[in-house]
């Protein structure tokens, strides 16, 4: 009998889930600019920073970043 546990992220979905994640941080750091916080906008610009290297690093290793925000995996 197989089990039906899900296996891990493959690489092209943590690629995605990584630049899904660093457009909308950087879109929020777009409008903290405009709204001139201009810190909050420039931590939300290095984050957004970190995810796309991340995600072209090592996209497998997002998988907990990825259950804890989308609850995918997530037992029934």
């Amino acid at each position: 009998m197989t089990s039906s546990a899900p296996t891990g992220p493959t690489r092209e979905q943590g690629m995605k889930f990584a630049f899904t994640l660093a457009a909308v941080v950087s879109v929020l750091s777009a409008v903290l600019a405009w709204r001139r916080y201009t810190l909050a906008a420039e931590v939300a610009f290095v984050l957004g920073a970190l995810l796309l290297v991340a995600g072209l690093a090592f996209p497998t290793r997002l998988a907990s970043l990825s259950r804890m925000l989308t609850g995918w995996g997530r037992r029934s």
